[in-house]
């Protein structure tokens, strides 16, 4: 739950500063339902919104807080389900995905897996990041029928060394056990895969082109 500080101010999380940072409180309404479930009982709902503003940046988003009377914690406390709208940013967009091609679809692919990362779609990344390798193995080296295959020809072409190939096989195995087996994978297996595919795609996409670029500029040796 957010620390509220004051009536007028709370400290909440900010997706553009990064961190917890003091909020001003603009808006903030509560609302109640109760359901009678019999003449001796019922239940309800509580919804708290609040319209709330970034004392640093001053980026605004809608803080929502519910209760359901039927739901406590171990010792009878109830439980506050917290929700930002925008949600807050687990893990940032590089920088340099806005050099890629918008249309092209590897980019469209990483921008969905950062969303979903955002909204708490950990299966959708892990599959998300699965399907990321495949975009690129098959635009290097074309389609061979499987994963085992495209891996070992992205390897034996040249473009990843066999250490890359075990932590790349390790991110696909995990979207493979979302898609096949009901994996749930963890924000610390996420971040990790994450990590596999950013290098990749930077050392491909980016820095690769930036270097050739700038070999043609260097003076020969005379």
């Amino acid at each position: 739950m957010s620390d509220v500080s004051n009536d007028q101010s709370l400290k909440a999380h900010c997706n553009k500063c990064g961190g917890t940072r003091n909020h001003w409180i603009l808006f903030h309404k509560v609302q109640i339902d109760e359901q009678e479930i019999n003449q001796h009982y019922s239940v309800f709902w509580t919804n708290s919104f609040r319209l709330i503003e970034c004392q640093g940046c001053e980026s605004i988003k809608l803080l929502h807080e519910s209760v359901f009377s039927e739901e406590a914690d171990e010792n009878g406390n109830r439980i506050v389900t917290e929700r930002y709208y925008p949600p807050s940013t687990f893990r940032n967009e590089p920088r340099w995905l806005s050099r890629l091609d918008g249309e092209w679809h590897l980019t469209k692919l990483m921008k969905e897996i950062y969303s979903a990362m955002q909204n708490s779609c950990p299966s959708l990344v892990a599959m998300g990041i699965r399907g990321a390798f495949e975009a690129i193995m098959i635009d290097r080296i074309s389609d061979n029928g499987s994963f085992s295959k495209n891996l070992l020809s992205f390897q034996n072409a040249g473009f990843i060394s066999q250490t890359q190939s075990g932590a790349i096989k390790a991110a696909i195995e995990l979207g493979h056990a979302s898609i096949h087996r009901m994996h749930v994978p963890d924000a610390a297996h996420l971040e990790t895969a994450l990590d596999v595919l950013e290098h990749l795609v930077h050392g491909l996409y980016i820095l690769g082109p930036d270097a050739e670029r700038n070999a043609k500029i260097i003076p020969p040796r005379q």
